[in-house]
């Protein structure tokens, strides 16, 4: 079966006073020298998970990530209740790829390390819309499309 949907998850992960100080301060200073160009919580927004449900033709559905632990997940899931539990939906592609354009993706992905600023979820869910999806949201830069997923938040 060919792939048909997918949808973006975002989720906010725990941070403690420290962390969400420092990124506050970051976002504060950025505001004011570059009011013009800097996106409010723009680092805040480092620490949103981001995670895709992928639905096939067959009605399946699947978990794509690259999770907490640094694996690139690809599991099947019952239900988007899987995907929803304190998670929000921000966008969604409909079209028609081959799941062998999925699972060659996946296991191109499994071979890079992880890596929180290059190859995090963030980087992950922006390189399957571009690379496998060839989708126009993703044909701009890795902030413009992550901002795209964050504006509905």
């Amino acid at each position: 079966p060919n792939l048909i949907k997918v949808d973006v998850y975002l989720n906010y992960l725990q941070q403690d006073n420290l962390v969400a100080g420092f990124l506050g301060f970051l976002d504060w200073s950025g505001e004011m020298l570059n009011p013009k160009h800097h996106r409010k919580g723009r680092f805040g927004a480092w620490w949103t998970h981001f995670a895709l449900l992928l639905e096939f033709g067959d009605g399946t559905k699947f978990k794509l990530e690259r999770n907490d632990e640094h694996n690139v997940v690809f599991e099947r899931v019952d239900d988007e209740l899987t995907m929803a539990v304190g998670a929000t939906k921000t966008i969604e592609w409909f079209g028609e790829k081959e799941k062998s354009h999925v699972e060659n993706f996946v296991l191109h992905q499994k071979g890079y390390p992880y890596n929180f600023v290059g190859k995090n979820c963030q980087h992950f869910a922006y390189d399957f819309f571009r690379c496998c999806l060839g989708d126009q949201r993703a044909k701009g830069s890795f902030e413009e499309f992550t901002e795209v997923c964050q504006s509905n938040l």
